[in-house]
């Protein structure tokens, strides 16, 4: 199926591609194996189990989960999932250990609590190259050998439907079909496991490598199958029939959608014969029970009264094709109203773009939802609607959910509560900016039991339920959808101006990394999205890189563009979606203004990656308007821009007039903005290389003309992330002719020329190695850092630049799994062995051929 993998720009991460299957297979329950920081597990809103012997969560978890930190092994002797879940797993992704056998016991454990319709998606199952594929672990991404997993699935159980799909950056594989009563993987365990474990090095075939067989992720997604596989959740469809539909819809979707459009054609024209009277004068219970749409808009219009909501301006109707009698009815009771139709059929995404493109609306009509999804329904739609203003969700009085929605209403939460500041008591403050400088928020052990965040008031008026929100809320709105955001909302919004196509940049040499059993590998490769320039009309500014159009929160607004959650820390976040602001007003600024701010201002580490990683863009923008100048906000406690920030900016082509410091909101007649070119730890961008080699020789230029050593040490004088026995580094550094000194120390055109001039660069993990940017030329880098060190900044500084990187991790104070949130463990002090850590730097810096 080659012809359906896309270019490398447009895939789909791994979590991007689970995103949109919660969203068109609409699972009822969710299992994932191999739970690490929670990332995927976030994607989930419905009952949950989640199994890993050392997870840390870093990420907003919703809903009913069971987290069990225990091997999955274990987990599966002791435990049945379905306790938990209220029933069969209906999507399962399985990403524990990376190795063939542990694999396959996985799924095994996994199906037996499935059902037909489920869907179970293997990640890791398409690697690049052998070393990714090796069961011993020494490249930055790893698969593992469980990419044999595919070929036994369509050996020993040929009745799967077994589908490898092109996900970046390893890919997946999604099995449909399974059969929890089957017993053959079991039965062949020993003797599949003989076969097809290897010794490295692992002969990967080629088909594999090139990824010849896989699905393109975006085509699968649209695929008719997940609608099949979520009626065959009913228990009265049988798997034989169902498997006949599922190879059809997957490999003839035209036909099947054919077939199934003729279907409801013929069921409406018997419901239209029904309702016209039987041959006995009777009519069919299921028509009589159908409204015309004059008496269904008047019970409709009813239920937006009987929550208090009489005025109607705008009124969004979600509905499965367009419905012009009822749109007219409802226009009949309320002349004036301005209807938006709404199709959910493309999916949730594309009804948030539409309903964030909206305006500001009174109402919203959703007369397509199921029992089954009530309260997602209402979570995904009801913070669309304006403070104050009104979901109803019609015919749903009778769902199971419909009795905690109304409690959940009467009980005093977080709805009630004042809006959040831009600053002052919204301000996170120095301290907790700084704790969350690299790892972003830590969750709150205790989870939310909210259905619904933003509920204020519920009710229940004939067949329908009505809801009103509580909050303003802002839609976050991703990377990826600020083009057709703009497109849809037309030229008084903005529009795109230029962009760079996505790019890869794949490191020179592999990691050379002391043995550690608990430290993340850095990448081998790093996936680029497309780097665009935007302009915004009547957009606002405020403090800590926040950018807001009307309701929405704009992409520029966030650091890590590719997390499942967007967040930023002078924003309140109220759900996956939706975030709290306080309303402003705004100064106006005349002329253009390039969005050069950061939710960290006056951090050099945050200034060398995600704020100097956007000045690809500048010229470009000088070019378009010669008059335009960039701009940066206060922030507490810097009122003033430091002297290095403004060098910095000068040297990377910003003049010092043409940059301006605000205090305060503000609206300039034209915002541009830059999608940044590195953003930890997803991705980075060749084009910084540009950027980091013109800005570091205008720096260099200024620096003094001595000799450099050629080779440094940095180390580090702050508590955070401290090494006990420093001075003892420093020393074995400096018996190998390493200059120990402090960049901070000098000023930022002498480091420019420190790093440039040196060959071999070491140092602790921070961002006084970050000057590795400015060095063009290939260095040998040797990093010491704890094994909780998770961020990836010199490593993809390091591959951008073609360094050679070795990494020595040393044993942390509070190690991964501690019951400490995951600033406490990444900021632990951590102490160097020098048996263990010792013994391979003198490896590779005494006997360099040995690396």
């Amino acid at each position: 199926m080659s012809q359906r993998v896309r270019p490398a720009e447009d895939r789909l991460s791994r979590h991007e591609f689970l995103a949109r299957l919660h969203e068109r297979r609409r699972p009822r329950t969710y299992l994932e194996v191999g739970v690490s920081t929670g990332a995927s597990l976030g994607l989930s809103s419905v009952p949950s189990v989640g199994i890993d012997p050392a997870y840390t969560i870093a990420s907003e978890l919703r809903g009913r989960i069971a987290l069990a930190r225990t091997t999955s092994d274990d987990y599966f002797a002791t435990t049945d999932p379905k306790d938990w879940l209220g029933g069969p797993v209906e999507l399962a992704f399985i990403d524990g250990m990376h190795l063939f056998e542990y694999a396959l016991r996985d799924f095994i454990n996994v199906e037996k609590h499935c059902r037909w319709s489920s869907v179970v998606v293997l990640d890791d199952m398409l690697p690049r190259n052998a070393g990714e594929a090796a069961r011993g672990r020494h490249t930055g991404a790893w698969t593992g050998d469980v990419f044999r997993l595919a070929e036994v699935l369509r050996t020993y159980r040929p009745d799967l439907t077994v589908l490898p799909v092109d996900t970046v950056p390893t890919g997946v594989v999604v099995v449909l079909g399974a059969d929890p009563s089957s017993t053959v993987l079991q039965d062949h365990y020993d003797e599949i496991v003989a076969e097809h474990v290897h010794d490295d090095p692992q002969q990967v075939p080629a088909a594999v490598l090139r990824r010849d067989d896989a699905w393109d992720a975006r085509a699968l997604v649209e695929s008719p199958v997940w609608g099949l596989l979520h009626r065959g959740d009913r228990p009265w469809r049988r798997r034989d029939r169902g498997l006949a539909e599922l190879q059809e819809a997957l490999h003839q979707p035209a036909a099947y959608r054919r077939r199934r459009r003729a279907l409801r054609d013929r069921a409406e024209q018997l419901a239209a014969r029904g309702a016209r009277g039987r041959r006995d004068g009777t009519v069919p219970e299921a028509v009589a029970a159908t409204p015309a749409p004059a008496e269904r808009a008047r019970a409709l219009v009813a239920t937006t009264e009987q929550a208090g909501v009489s005025s109607l301006r705008r009124l969004v109707l979600v509905s499965r094709g367009r419905r012009p009698a009822l749109t007219q009815e409802i226009r009949a009771l309320r002349p004036g109203v301005k209807i938006i139709q709404v199709d959910p059929r493309p999916g949730r995404d594309d009804v948030r773009l539409a309903l964030a493109t909206a305006g500001t609306l009174d109402a919203i009509i959703d007369v397509t939802t199921s029992a089954d999804r009530l309260a997602n329904r209402a979570r995904e739609l009801l913070p669309h609607v304006r403070k104050g203003g009104v979901l109803v969700l019609g015919d749903a009085a009778h769902a199971a959910d419909v009795d905690a929605l109304v409690r959940e209403a009467g009980e005093p939460g977080e709805a009630e509560t004042g809006d959040p500041g831009e600053a002052g008591p919204g301000d996170p403050g120095e301290e907790g900016l700084r704790a969350a400088a690299e790892t972003g928020p830590e969750p709150p052990d205790e989870r939310s039991t909210a259905i619904l965040p933003t509920l204020a008031r519920a009710g229940v008026h004939g067949e329908h339920v009505w809801l009103i929100n509580g909050r303003r809320t802002w839609v976050k709105l991703r990377e990826d959808e600020a083009s057709p955001y703009l497109s849809r909302k037309g030229p008084r919004a903005g529009r795109v101006l230029h962009e760079l196509p996505g790019a890869h940049v794949v490191r020179r040499s592999e990691v050379v990394e002391s043995a550690s059993d608990e430290a993340v590998s850095p990448a081998s490769t790093y996936d680029a999205p497309p780097l665009q320039l935007r302009e915004y009309e009547n957009a606002i500014s405020r403090r800590g890189q926040v950018v807001t159009q009307g309701r929405v929160v704009l992409p520029d607004s966030f650091r890590h563009l590719n997390r499942p959650v967007l967040g930023n820390h002078f924003m309140h976040r109220v759900d996956r979606d939706f975030a709290a602001l306080r309303p402003v007003r705004p100064s106006r600024l005349e002329g253009v203004y390039f969005l050069l701010d950061s939710e960290f201002r006056g951090h050099f580490g945050h200034a060398m990656t995600e704020q100097l990683s956007r000045m690809w863009a500048w010229p470009e923008v000088k070019e378009r308007y010669p008059d335009a100048k960039a701009l940066v906000h206060t922030r507490n406690p810097y009122p003033k821009l430091f002297g290095w920030e403004r060098r910095l900016w000068e040297a990377a082509g910003v003049a010092p007039d043409d940059l301006v410091l605000v205090d305060g909101p503000v609206r300039p007649d034209k915002l541009v903005a830059a999608t940044p070119g590195f953003s930890q730890p997803d991705y980075v961008h060749p084009a910084v290389r540009d950027v980091y080699r013109r800005t570091g020789d205008a720096l260099a230029s200024g620096a003094p003309d001595r000799d450099y050593p050629e080779r440094i040490f940095c180390s580090r004088r702050i508590a955070k992330r401290a090494c006990h026995n420093t001075g003892e580094v420093e020393s074995f550094f400096a018996e190998r002719g390493f200059e120990v000194l402090f960049p901070e120390d000098y000023p930022l055109d002498e480091q420019v020329r420190l790093f440039r001039s040196a060959r071999d660069v070491a140092g602790f993990g921070g961002s006084a190695m970050f000057n590795l940017a400015f060095a063009t030329e290939p260095k040998r880098v040797f990093l010491v850092s704890a094994e909780t060190y998770v961020v990836q900044n010199e490593a993809m500084i390091a591959a951008v630049n073609g360094h050679e990187l070795h990494m020595a991790w040393c044993r942390a104070d509070v190690p991964h799994g501690a019951g400490t949130g995951i600033d406490g463990r990444m900021h632990t002090p951590f102490t160097f062995d020098h048996d263990r850590e010792g013994t391979f730097l003198r490896r590779v810096l005494d006997d360099p051929t040995s690396a």
